[in-house]
């Protein structure tokens, strides 16, 4: 059942044996709204929660009773397993009969070893409610992220029509330690898989990536796609102008040098410098501060008149070149900066960079 505003309203959580009477809020559920929200683009969130208790407790002057769904429901109880699981959903597609929630990791709100709490609730609702595949890998060395499947180590994904690369750490970095096709020895627990998030819609969703920021995917998607758009429209990058693409996470490089943009080969090489794999920081200064460098080196007798175009996918998290200090600097040698935030993430500060240069 859906209520106009597309919030869940047939959410049932089902509290199992008088001991659980220690439960005194279920504030993860609300994390896991907000979370839902955001994963699904503002299209789903727990719009109402129906709570059943065991018989045993006091009832309170606003209870109603609740009609117990056979399937589709959450169940909190001290069971036997310690993490979260979904039972009954063994076919792709078709939802779970119900969700299993351990008492302490309902009750636990800080981060343990289930990551963050509001991330494994979605996950399992997922798979609960619309049959999403659970996604997770089988070795224990491997942390999940791989499993062994026609001889050779396959990385864990819904689809296989799900592209990308593997390679080591969050980049994705080519190493002999993450050879997929030698299966005679565990594959490194550092080796990650890479989904290429430019690549046409697959049809599968990539839940194996929920011990990061969920929206980082779809974030770097946008990124890419309203630099593709600034790239290839003449109006907003005109011809014979001067182009270069700086990247940056917790440091910066120059992935693009300042290139004359006078065709549309050109056009397409600066789109292909575009990022679209997530990397781990955010130093806003340090790219502004490389960008600005680059603006000089090109025109070393006057930058007056140039611009940038800062994007970003999230907060500010290295300080070490502060994002106030570049503008001022971009400002004393009157370079405009135009800022482009791609999520609600996006550092707050960026609004005042583009008023520190004169960018209304």
């Amino acid at each position: 059942m859906w209520s106009h505003n597309h919030g869940v309203s047939d959410c049932i959580v089902v509290i199992l044996k008088a001991n659980s009477s220690k439960l005194t809020d279920i504030d993860i559920f609300t994390a896991a709204s907000r979370l839902l929200f955001r994963a699904t683009e503002q299209r789903v969130y727990f719009g109402e929660i129906n709570i059943v208790v065991p018989r045993s407790w006091t009832p309170q002057r606003d209870a109603q009773p609740v009609q117990q769904s056979e399937r589709g429901y959450l169940k909190v109880e001290d069971g036997q397993l310690i993490t979260p699981r979904t039972f009954g959903n063994d076919i792709c597609g078709q939802g779970g009969t119900y969700t299993y929630l351990p008492l302490s990791f309902v009750k636990n709100t800080s981060r343990t070893d289930f990551e963050k709490h509001e991330n494994v609730l979605v996950h399992e609702w997922a798979q609960l409610r619309w049959g999403v595949f659970p996604e997770y890998g089988t070795d224990a060395e491997a942390k999940g992220h791989f499993y062994q499947a026609g001889g050779k180590w396959k990385p864990t994904r819904c689809s296989e029509n799900v592209q990308g690369r593997v390679g080591f750490g969050t980049n994705c970095k080519a190493s002999s330690w993450c050879d997929t096709n030698d299966s005679t020895r565990r594959i490194h627990p550092g080796c990650r898989f890479c989904p290429d998030l430019t690549q046409s819609v697959a049809g599968a969703s990539i839940m194996d990536n929920q011990f990061v920021d969920l929206d980082t995917p779809m974030r770097i998607v946008r990124l890419h796609e309203t630099g593709k758009y600034i790239l290839e429209n003449e109006e907003e990058i005109c011809a014979d102008s001067y182009l270069g693409i700086v990247w940056f996470n917790e440091s910066a490089l120059v992935k693009k040098a300042m290139t004359k943009v006078d065709s549309e080969a050109t056009r397409a090489a600066l789109v292909d410098a575009l990022p679209t794999i997530p990397a781990g920081g955010t130093c806003i200064g340090c790219g502004l501060k490389l960008a600005i460098d680059e603006i000089i080196k090109t025109f070393p007798t006057s930058s007056k008149h140039s611009e940038i175009i800062l994007m970003s996918d999230g907060e500010e998290t290295t300080n070490n070149l502060t994002i106030t200090e570049q503008a001022n600097r971009a400002k004393d040698l009157g370079i405009l900066i135009h800022t482009v935030a791609i999520s609600n993430q996006s550092s707050v500060r960026l609004a005042d960079v583009a008023k520190i240069t004169g960018v209304k």
